[in-house]
């Protein structure tokens, strides 16, 4: 498979600091950012999850990744790849602690530079045993809110430095707003947007959901063929998925959940016609990457679900930075 190599930069560190970066700026972020993490590990402790570390080299992709964007590292003459995600990690070991959580660095070669995406960044992610959809969102909607509390608590003078009493700090009131892709849609199409059904949002789009909803948004039921094939089909229209995102103000997706498909059979069948397999064979791999997962599920299919987290785009939202860069 020809996925970029990654480059290293072997020059020796500089004598002094940069000059143009702010270091004091930096340090109030870095501030918020370990009152985020900490509220997040407490939490999910609290939930009861297990925090796992999954390895940093993987041989494939799962539901968060995508294959287009692996970054190839050759280990004594074998391909691998830097992680994307931990989620085909995390399965496995679900069915024997029934909660598990990693916090973990994902890698991705981004095509395309911009304020939301990052080659390296941190992912929060979660798999439980027995929930549901619905779960899955009222679980996000605890995490994120005890996680803005804790920072607007414990890192307020920091906060204060960051956005000088701006909204970002504020920490909104649950539930968050939902809304289905279907709905969606038709309210992008009411106030003007060119979109239609089938297509995925983009983050304009995602922005001017949220200035409707007033604050952060669930976006549910996406149609399947725009996610991953282990996402489970809804049993009352199979062209959707039982998955959401969670989109904030300023910054868009930050979160995404889904339950996983429990029937073997269609897993299987949903993976030989998915847009991710394709992607893999035209980049040299075959389906047989997946062999075990679809055997995992022959052997042992539970009902189940996950989500993940771009923690940089959190930290973004509350920071009110304009770029995940800086985050």
């Amino acid at each position: 498979m020809d996925f970029p190599t990654v480059a290293y930069n072997s020059s020796p560190l500089p004598d002094t600091l940069p000059p143009t970066q702010d270091w004091g700026r930096a340090a109030a972020i870095a501030r918020v950012k370990a009152a985020l993490l900490r509220a997040a590990q407490d939490t999910l402790d609290a939930e009861g999850y297990t925090q796992v570390v999954a390895p940093l080299l993987t041989s494939i992709s799962g539901a968060c990744g995508d294959p287009a964007t692996l970054i190839s590292v050759d280990v004594r003459g074998r391909q691998t790849y830097l992680r994307q995600t931990s989620q085909l990690h995390l399965e496995p070991l679900m069915r024997r602690l029934g909660k598990v959580y990693s916090i973990s660095r994902s890698f991705r070669a981004e095509r395309h530079a911009d304020e939301r995406h990052l080659t390296e960044f941190t992912l929060i992610e979660a798999e439980c045993e027995g929930s549901t959809l619905p779960d899955m969102i009222s679980l996000m909607e605890r995490l994120v809110w005890r996680m803005l509390r804790h920072a607007a608590e414990f890192a307020k003078p920091h906060l204060a430095e960051l956005c000088g009493g701006r909204a970002a700090t504020t920490v909104p009131r649950l539930p968050f707003a939902r809304m289905t892709y279907d709905e969606a849609i038709i309210a992008l199409q009411k106030a003007g947007h060119f979109i239609e059904w089938g297509e995925d949002l983009q983050n304009a789009h995602e922005l001017a959901l949220t200035r409707m909803a007033a604050g952060p948004l669930f976006v549910t039921h996406y149609p399947a063929e725009l996610r991953f094939f282990t996402m489970k089909n809804s049993r009352t229209d199979p062209r959707l998925v039982e998955c959401c995102d969670l989109l904030l103000p300023g910054v868009g997706e930050v979160m995404g959940a889904s339950e996983t498909e429990t029937d073997p059979d269609l897993l299987e069948r949903k993976l030989v016609s998915s847009r991710s397999l394709r992607q893999i064979l035209d980049l040299g791999g075959t389906a047989g990457d997946y062999a075990w997962y679809i055997a995992m599920h022959r052997q042992s299919t539970t009902q189940q679900a996950g989500f993940g987290m771009g923690f940089e785009r959190l930290v973004r939202y509350v920071c009110a930075l304009d770029t995940v860069a800086d985050a």
